[in-house]
């Protein structure tokens, strides 16, 4: 059986999510899987999250506070006893806050839309 790692890297993003979220309660056989597939998931948003960030900046679109600010590790740090006082945290949110960080994009509307449709694309009326 091919798992769900290997079809998410494979481009099945889609497909794999859409049975995660069917899983309900993640079985034990398959959280090592689960939370591979978050991780590169994660992994994929900052790299996109950063690369936007960047091309905002350079536009002039966004104010001078950084947009983007990856976890530390004092952030890694305070995440297991968090999941030791609350419960586990979602895998997708965990992922989250290990890989893509503190994240504040923020268009003032009285910015150019048709700049920013050109970056990000789609209808901003």
């Amino acid at each position: 059986m091919v798992s769900y790692l290997q079809r998410y890297v494979g481009g099945d993003y889609e497909g794999v999510w859409e049975e995660l979220r069917h899983l309900g309660p993640i079985p034990e056989s398959q959280f090592e899987d689960c939370t591979a597939v978050a991780r590169e998931t994660m992994q994929r948003v900052a790299r996109h999250v950063s690369r936007l960030a960047e091309q905002l900046t350079d536009l002039g679109l966004v104010s001078d506070s950084p947009l983007l600010e990856p976890p530390t590790a004092a952030d890694h740090a305070e995440l297991d006893p968090l999941a030791g006082e609350i419960g586990t945290l979602p895998i997708a949110l965990d992922a989250y806050q290990r890989y893509v960080g503190g994240l504040d994009i923020v268009v003032p509307v009285d910015q150019d839309r048709t700049v920013l449709q050109s970056v990000v694309g789609g209808d901003f009326s």
